[in-house]
């Protein structure tokens, strides 16, 4: 996959991602919110950023059940774009939390037959590292799951 960099406005980003998602939310009785407190310039591949936010949401979705909230994120500091997706949905099994971004993974297996092929995580976190990135996710079952993914301000060069 080819990825182009140029600035873009991330905060825009999410509200983009929010409002193609409301309609879906509403119809599944969940509601999916953006916060962002200021106008965050990301230097990046808007299309392979478009689809890691596209990626999480899918899969915030998915887990989410009825009256449940996906929330997505971001704030920069001196160093770092932070961006965040959160859902308070049925989260992740401790054992699978280290595996979830391997190919092919997936952690409900008996899912397998017919809810996507296990690429999702491993493609967010090849864009992730395509951005020289970190992406971390903590989960605590029946009550949340919280993707986090720390982007440097200024990337090095390659």
């Amino acid at each position: 996959m080819e990825v182009r960099k140029s600035n873009f406005f991330l905060d825009d980003l999410l509200i983009d991602i929010v409002e193609q998602y409301t309609d879906i939310a509403l119809f599944q009785e969940k509601s999916i919110i953006s916060h962002t407190p200021e106008q965050v310039v990301f230097h990046g591949d808007k299309e392979r950023i478009h689809q890691l936010l596209v990626i999480l949401v899918d899969n915030a979705m998915k887990f989410t059940g009825e009256g449940g909230e996906i929330s997505l994120s971001c704030i920069k500091n001196s160093s770092s774009v932070i961006l965040t997706v959160e859902d308070n949905g049925k989260g992740i099994p401790q054992e699978d939390l280290p595996l979830i971004f391997n190919r092919f993974y997936q952690v409900e297996q008996s899912r397998s037959a017919n809810e996507g092929s296990g690429l999702g995580l491993s493609i967010a976190k090849w864009i992730v590292n395509t951005h020289q990135g970190n992406i971390k996710v903590t989960s605590e079952q029946n009550e949340r799951t919280r993707f986090e993914i720390t982007f440097p301000r200024n990337q090095r060069k390659k």
